[in-house]
């Protein structure tokens, strides 16, 4: 143990958190003067982010300003929390991307340079929210608009939509060796034609040895390009052709109870060697083998107000969940949409074949239900509207 007191910043008056903080400030992380100023009220020793983008340059600028260790600079953190700055470094650096223009001019003919499908998004926003993927002239603007109105900077970011495998890449980078921790493949549901959710991260994924490489030598190539080191990553690439294109990363351990998964998985905490760092302690990472498939699959709802989930305790007693994790505490607003914010709560099952483990999906989603105040179920059941790929 090591006897720390806890300050919680977070906007919502009852967050999931709040109960294992000393003290919770009802602030939103975005504001960087009103953390600064909490963290000299409570004459904070370290200003700490795990999972969430847009904190990572608020807790630089408070680190900063205050003289306290932190893995960034306050120029760093814009640079791997920026899109636009990021998608321009990318190419700068020859990291595999998308094409993509930025700007924060309204677009009337820019995006001719790119051939559609496109996708258009914030160049600095939490979750998701304002991402498009636009196939046609007729709904580019209204995606334009959408973005430039979820972006603090006022910035937009519209790049060629490249469609392959999609996989998630958690990795540590500490005194300046990168360790890949965990590679899954990310399963989304067209909810709409421009609008796609995550719904499920999978394990194991079969790839070739030399998309290995490709995959490793370019997290080193983000790792030297953003000067980083002492901190997770989340890499997000898109596999076509025989080719590893990265679309975004994170410097941060991914959300959506990410690191429950790495440690079911590989036995490694990664919230643990964050904390490490934090410490300047070392940190070495020997994970475990895994012979089971494994799935984290999210919980999406129409919209109410948060009571309840129910049918949880019988999967867990059965072992068709091995865990379950709940986004929401009672009296949330439950938004209905399907950015990865406005998921409920997630729950990761496993198999030892792929029937087996596509029986006990199927038997989560029929057990649980997300009930609104008048116990209504606000669920919203993902293989009603789509059928669901099966594992290779």
């Amino acid at each position: 143990m090591r006897n720390i007191s806890t300050v919680l910043v977070d906007y919502y008056s009852n967050p999931p958190a709040k109960s294992h903080a000393d003290i919770h400030y009802i602030v939103s992380t975005l504001d960087q003067e009103a953390v600064l100023n909490i963290a000299r009220e409570e004459k904070v020793d370290f200003v700490f982010t795990a999972c969430i983008d847009q904190a990572i340059l608020t807790a630089s600028y408070v680190s900063e300003k205050l003289g306290l260790s932190w893995p960034f600079s306050y120029d760093q953190a814009f640079n791997v929390t920026n899109k636009a700055s990021m998608k321009a470094k990318f190419f700068s650096s020859g990291v595999p991307t998308a094409n993509f223009i930025s700007t924060s001019a309204p677009l009337v003919a820019l995006h001719h340079q790119l051939t559609y499908p496109v996708v258009v998004k914030p160049a600095d926003c939490n979750g998701s929210l304002g991402v498009k993927r636009v196939i046609s002239d007729s709904d580019f603007n209204q995606a334009v608009m959408e973005a430039f109105h979820n972006s603090r900077s006022n910035t937009i970011v519209v790049e060629e939509y490249i469609d392959g495998i999609e996989l998630s890449v958690d990795a540590f980078v500490n005194n300046g060796v990168v360790s890949i921790l965990l590679i899954t493949e990310t399963r989304k549901i067209p909810f709409s034609e421009s609008v796609f959710s995550i719904y499920q991260s999978r394990f194991p994924v079969s790839l070739q040895d030399d998309i290995l490489g490709k995959i490793y030598n370019a997290v080193k190539i983000i790792v030297s390009a953003f000067e980083l080191d002492n901190t997770p990553l989340l890499v997000q690439f898109i596999i076509k052709d025989s080719e590893a294109y990265i679309v975004e990363f994170g410097a941060r351990i991914a959300g959506g109870s990410k690191q429950h998964l790495i440690k079911h998985i590989t036995g490694i905490d990664v919230i643990s060697a964050y904390i490490k760092t934090l410490f300047q302690e070392p940190n070495q990472f020997h994970a475990t083998s895994c012979n089971k498939l494994v799935a984290i699959e999210y919980i999406y709802s129409h919209a109410g107000v948060y009571s309840q989930i129910q049918g949880v305790e019988s999967l867990k007693q059965d072992k068709t969940v091995v865990e379950f994790f709940i986004y929401k505490t009672p009296g949330m607003e439950l938004s209905g949409r399907k950015a990865s914010r406005d998921r409920v709560g997630a729950f990761i099952t496993e198999g030892n074949t792929i029937s087996e483990l596509e029986n006990k999906l199927e038997r989560a989603r029929r057990k649980i239900k997300v009930l609104d105040e008048s116990g209504s179920n606000k669920t919203f059941y993902i293989s009603n509207i789509f059928k669901i790929p099966q594992s290779t």
